[in-house]
């Protein structure tokens, strides 16, 4: 039972013990100090990357944000202009198409022009033959009739080919 009296209240080894857990108080107090001080910076440079990533995304999304309004801009920009040229095309298409028509019935005009100009010429060349039959002395009346039918069937058209 020595042991008994030796470890109570105010004892010897009391007082030690009591040493021992003060020193470890102090001991763990300073170990909680250093550790809340470590998580205090720690926290403070959480804060300081936070702030910065935030500010980060921020400026990048306005970056983003403002491209993005450009291209928007820029696309309607081109499509007007698509718009506009496409509209430009369509005209010239249709004064193609009208100049086409024209042409078509100029070349109408010239084919029919053309022909008559021909007939023209079939009947001056008759009457230029009429005219030098009618000049010649030594041909008789029946040969005058003879060649002015011939003459006369030069005027008309060959039969068509086929």
């Amino acid at each position: 039972m020595k042991h008994v009296t030796d470890s109570r209240v105010g004892s010897d080894i009391d007082q030690r013990y009591d040493a021992v857990f003060d020193e470890l108080i102090v001991m763990a107090d300073g170990i909680k100090s250093q550790i809340q001080n470590l998580v205090g910076e720690e926290l403070k440079n959480f804060h300081s990357v936070q702030l910065t990533l935030i500010i980060g995304c921020l400026l990048l999304s306005v970056f983003v944000g403002i491209r993005f309004d450009l291209f928007i801009r820029s696309k309607r920009r081109y499509e007007l202009q698509l718009q506009a040229d496409k509209q430009q095309l369509q005209a010239a298409n249709q004064q193609l198409i009208s100049h086409e028509q024209q042409l078509r019935a100029n070349e109408e005009d010239l084919k029919e022009t053309n022909h008559s100009l021909g007939e023209r010429v079939k009947e001056l060349n008759c009457l230029y033959g009429l005219s030098q039959l009618a000049e010649r002395d030594d041909i008789e009346l029946e040969d005058i009739f003879h060649e002015l039918a011939e003459l006369i069937n030069g005027l008309r058209d060959p039969p068509p080919v086929g």
